[in-house]
């Protein structure tokens, strides 16, 4: 996976959420929106994708180069994601289907069962903090990811293994908004240094 590779979920400038949106769901108004990401020490490289959201800002579909993602919804719980792997060299495709066994009051999943048999276990802490342990059908952990937010905003993201190595942080900043607060550009930057400008060109209901 590319160092720039776009990952969704999720401030020097000061604007605040809509009184209309929960912190939980930030896009809640947003019908789609269109992503790029570029490597600003080589604009050459760049990655695109595509989010689609219902009405209440939860995610529906999601579109990147070599995956598509199914977000399917009983009510307001998430019940299950179907993945669509393809390879483009050689057109091979693979669908996964992940199965949500629990949910919070939100309807975000508590645990999630993967196709490949191994088990995702979120934590929240309210809207500000999400952590998820990703593990083998065993228990034995795989890695942890560690997302922090402010007032809605992805502001920092923590990922690290179970072997003691350094964690990979990528920090969030320079947000940038439209008229109605919503964020159309950000930057962010990984352990390593790279720099990235990821950019959203959005729909709405």
């Amino acid at each position: 996976m590319k160092p720039y590779y776009i990952w969704i979920f999720a401030l020097l400038s000061c604007h605040s959420i809509s009184q209309n949106r929960s912190n939980c769901f930030i896009d809640q108004g947003i019908k789609s929106a269109k992503i790029e990401a570029v490597l600003l020490s080589d604009t050459t490289q760049t990655v695109s994708g595509a989010l689609h959201f219902n009405t209440s800002g939860r995610p529906t579909f999601r579109e990147d180069r070599d995956r598509k993602i199914e977000y399917k919804y009983d009510s307001i719980n998430l019940t299950h994601t179907i993945v669509h792997y393809t390879d483009g060299v050689s057109g091979f495709t693979k669908i996964d289907t992940n199965v949500v066994v629990q949910n919070d009051e939100h309807g975000r999943p508590v645990k999630m069962n993967g196709a490949d048999g191994k088990v995702s276990i979120y934590k929240y802490q309210g809207c500000d903090e999400q952590l998820e342990e990703y593990r083998e059908n065993d228990g034995t952990l795989i890695h942890i990811t560690k997302s922090i937010f402010k007032d809605g905003l992805l502001v920092e993201s923590i990922w690290n293994t179970n072997d003691d190595s350094a964690a990979q942080v990528t920090k969030y900043f320079d947000y940038k908004f439209d008229e109605f607060g919503y964020w159309t550009e950000r930057k962010y930057k990984y352990s390593s240094g790279s720099l990235i400008l990821e950019s959203r060109r959005l729909e709405y209901y």
